[in-house]
Order: C-alpha cells, then sequence, then structure tokens
C-alpha cells in the first residue's frame, strides 16, 4: 500500500521548449518501489502563441544545486511562460 511517499526528482535536461527528468518514487520504508527515467516535459502553448514567438533554445546549467523551491519554480516560470 502506498499512500505515503517520497518523489526524488532529478533535472537531467532542460531547452527552452522541454525539461527532461529522471523520478524515483520512495516508500515510507525508503525503499525505491517505482523508477522513470527520461521523462520529458514539453511547455504548453496555446496556438496563437506559437505563431508569434520563436522557439527558445538556450539551456540553463549554473552547475549550482538545484532545491526543490527553485526546481518548483523553475518549472512553474517554464510552463507559464
Amino acid at each position: 500500500d502506498l499512500t505515503d511517499c517520497w518523489l526524488h526528482i532529478k533535472l537531467t535536461k532542460q531547452t527552452g521548449e522541454m525539461i527532461l527528468i529522471n523520478a524515483d518514487v520512495i516508500s515510507s520504508r525508503s525503499e525505491v518501489v517505482m523508477r522513470f527515467e527520461g521523462y520529458a516535459l514539453k511547455r504548453f502553448r496555446p496556438k496563437t502563441e506559437q505563431m508569434n514567438q520563436p522557439a527558445r533554445t538556450a539551456v540553463k546549467n549554473t552547475g549550482a544545486p538545484i532545491s526543490a523551491g527553485s526546481l518548483t519554480d523553475d518549472i512553474r516560470s517554464y510552463v507559464l511562460g
């Protein structure tokens, strides 16, 4: 029964249109019960916005560790623009 768990997410790649992550689902007994590798999230753009804006291609890689808060903020700004 997996009612309580942790999710460990590692950002593996980020471009202007997509992020690629690996994620482990960890049970309350500290066991990895599921692993996702190469999971891709693509930015949502309404059709009118797609036509008016060029794709961003810059890759963000500061080399600094990513905290849960900053990753959440990065994902939110990436998805919402």
